[in-house]
């Protein structure tokens, strides 16, 4: 239940800052994030991991292909 709350306080922070700057992200190959995958079930990835960009997104693209 924690990590339920605490996953949602960011999806929160997030929608908050979102709306507060108008960021339009260019993602390109190579370059390393922090993604949150949220919660999941059973074997699927959840909460906070780091992932490389495979293919180039541009700012009105919002599917990035990442490892």
């Amino acid at each position: 239940m924690r990590r339920q709350l605490e996953w949602m306080q960011r999806q929160v922070e997030y929608l908050m800052f979102s709306q507060k700057y108008a960021i339009k992200m260019i993602c390109k190959r190579g370059e390393i994030y922090e993604i949150d995958w949220g919660i999941n079930l059973n074997a699927e990835f959840s909460n906070r991991h780091y992932g490389i960009v495979l293919m180039d997104s541009h700012e009105n693209n919002p599917l990035v292909l990442i490892c």
